[in-house]
């Protein structure tokens, strides 16, 4: 897409050519992630800072940043860092509190990756200080999950449960299909962690439906769960996690969440 519109020839201000670029890369990427979309995002993001809306420039930075890990080969995530912490200093200039605390959730993830616990748990911890002080309960359910996984990192699979639990709680009061899924697997990964095949294998299945019934999935770099399922997998407990697995995936999603919960 250049700065002309398709059907008149006329040139298009920066910000309509900078939100139809965002749009149409942005879930272009959750379709067809390739490294195409990066110059695109690039310019959306410029065309948004000509236009003054520090917001929508924050917003092209994160799906940028998105894209340098998950669209090209080998990932990026250098460059990820950098166009994150981009976003972060626009949505901070804008006075975006909601952006501010996305921004900081998604530069977290890459900290995560990176295997810089102490860092990403600083950003997760800030952005969920931000939702609390919103009131924005769904926000709050991500920072919950994202703390959740660096808890169990460093070692503290209780505070882990604590945090993925309330995450679950939120997201189904909330009816939130993807959170319920991220809760399901962080659970997962506790009960793996603590050698509970049968545990871990009901909840395993329980999250794969979900996502299969969705079409909601995680991006590859940040599926945190892989290491904790393949090591029961290549154990002595793997027939039983199966079993388990195949019973989850015949559970309805409220008997799952219960027994996550109470279980």
């Amino acid at each position: 897409m250049d700065g002309r519109s398709a059907r008149l020839g006329e040139e298009l201000d920066d910000l309509t050519l900078a939100t139809a670029l965002y749009f149409t890369r942005a879930v272009a990427f959750w379709q067809r992630p390739d490294e195409t979309l990066l110059p695109d995002l690039r310019r959306s993001a410029e065309g948004f800072r000509r236009a003054g809306d520090l917001s929508g420039e924050g917003l092209a930075y994160i799906s940028l940043g998105l894209a340098q890990l998950g669209a090209v080969v080998p990932p990026d995530p250098v460059g990820a860092q950098e166009s994150l912490e981009r976003a972060l200093a626009s949505m901070r200039e804008q006075g975006d509190s909601w952006g501010e605390g996305f921004a900081l959730i998604t530069i977290g993830r890459v900290e995560l990756l990176l295997g810089r616990l102490d860092s990403a748990l600083d950003r997760f911890a800030s952005s969920l200080d931000i939702a609390k002080r919103r009131g924005d309960r769904h926000a709050e359910s991500i920072a919950q999950y994202h703390i959740g996984w660096v808890r169990l990192l460093l070692g503290q699979p209780d505070e882990a449960r604590t945090r993925f639990g309330q995450n679950l709680d939120l997201s189904c009061r909330l009816a939130h299909d993807e959170g319920i899924a991220y809760g399901l697997e962080g659970l997962t990964a506790v009960a793996a962690a603590d050698g509970e095949a049968e545990r871990a294998g009901l909840l395993f299945g329980a999250s794969e439906v979900l996502r299969e019934r969705t079409g909601l999935y995680n991006m590859q770099p940040f599926i945190v769960t892989t290491p904790f399922v393949d090591r029961l997998l290549d154990g002595p407990d793997a027939l039983t996690f199966e079993a388990a697995r195949g019973r989850g995936r015949a559970l309805p999603v409220a008997d799952a969440v219960s027994f996550a919960l109470g279980g």
